[in-house]
């Protein structure tokens, strides 16, 4: 049935690694009209292993300061197939399938409205991350992008028991139809 689907009729939403693999996906497919990211932003994940070491996050800075987690991606670079070797409990071969990707690569290569969300005290990705999504865009305003930071928020968008990942789904319905104002806070 999707191959029966008109070009761009499909949006693709993504979570987390899923928010990384999302825009990989909408590459791949005329189908794909929209792209909705959460807790992804467009920096590489190695470098925002490196932005929780210098905040002194854990595991980052506690385990491995930036000189230790350099170290460990040499290791990586050097040996990208092993499954044996491992790093925070994966082996190498899971990390070096992604942990060097740069997803603004990605992003430039798409010419659908994009809309991505991350919460401003995200544990697993720096807001950094997403603020440097929104940079990017912001020099190529060709693109129909929209960063949906929420202040306050965890990876999961949760505020205070809050789930702003129900309100931010709920929201795609409006900014599918062009509203701008869509994930007004």
């Amino acid at each position: 049935r999707l191959k029966e689907r008109e070009d761009r009729s499909l949006a693709i939403l993504g979570f987390s690694e899923g928010g990384v693999v999302a825009p990989i996906v909408a590459t791949q497919s005329q189908k794909i009209g929209w792209l909705a990211t959460a807790g992804a932003g467009g920096m590489k994940q190695s470098e925002g292993f490196l932005v929780f070491a210098e905040r002194g996050i854990a595991p980052y800075a506690n385990t491995f300061s930036a000189q230790m987690l350099k170290s460990q991606y040499d290791a990586i670079a050097k040996d990208p197939n092993s499954l044996k070797k491992e790093f925070f409990g994966h082996p190498y071969a899971y990390w070096s399938s992604h942990l060097f990707y740069d997803p603004l690569t990605t992003y430039a290569k798409l010419d659908i409205p994009m809309v991505a969300a991350m919460g401003e005290m995200d544990e697993s990705e720096p807001i950094e991350s997403g603020r440097m999504l929104q940079t990017y865009f912001a020099n190529h305003s060709e693109k129909k992008f929209q960063f949906v930071e929420y202040k306050n928020a965890s990876h999961g968008l949760q505020i205070d028991g809050k789930s702003n990942a129900k309100i931010f789904v709920a929201n795609l319905s409006k900014w599918f139809k062009g509203d701008p104002k869509a994930f007004n806070q």
